[in-house]
């Protein structure tokens, strides 16, 4: 599993966990067209990445599907505001989500560069941070 996210835990230790990290350097790997379609899992953006980091467990692309893969029948977990863990054989047909047919090693040094630095100013930051004052006392925003 990758850092992805932080949270505070009930009683305020920081607790590292998937998602926000990655969520944000793929959302500028797409702004910036460095890739066309990320997919889920074992798409385009992670395809990319595990070029670069284990590129001998990366089969190549001609034997790949196209990602195809059968959306939830409930509502929010079909949303992805509510997440479960699936069943690969019976979410998808080749257990990949999205089409990693457009992977490169370039995408994927893109992609882990964006997520290091990305990570890398969130724990220099969370390091400095007070984590008994973690709020702004000056700015309030409205939601």
């Amino acid at each position: 599993a990758d850092i992805r996210e932080f949270a505070l835990g009930a009683d305020g230790d920081v607790e590292v966990v998937q998602g926000a990290v990655g969520a944000a350097a793929e959302f500028d790997m797409n702004r910036q067209g460095v890739v066309d379609e990320p997919g889920d899992h074992a798409g385009e953006m992670e395809t990319s990445a595990m070029m670069v980091i284990t590129p001998a467990l990366v089969r190549p692309l001609a034997e790949a599907g196209r990602g195809e893969s059968r959306p939830f029948r409930i509502t929010a977990l079909r949303e992805g505001w509510v997440w479960a863990q699936r069943d690969w054989k019976k979410a998808t047909v080749d257990t990949g989500v999205g089409d990693p047919a457009k992977a490169t090693p370039e995408k994927g040094r893109a992609f882990l560069e964006a997520v290091s630095e990305k990570l890398g100013r969130f724990l220099v930051e969370l390091a400095a941070a007070d984590i008994d004052d973690l709020y702004e006392t000056e700015e309030l925003r409205k939601t």
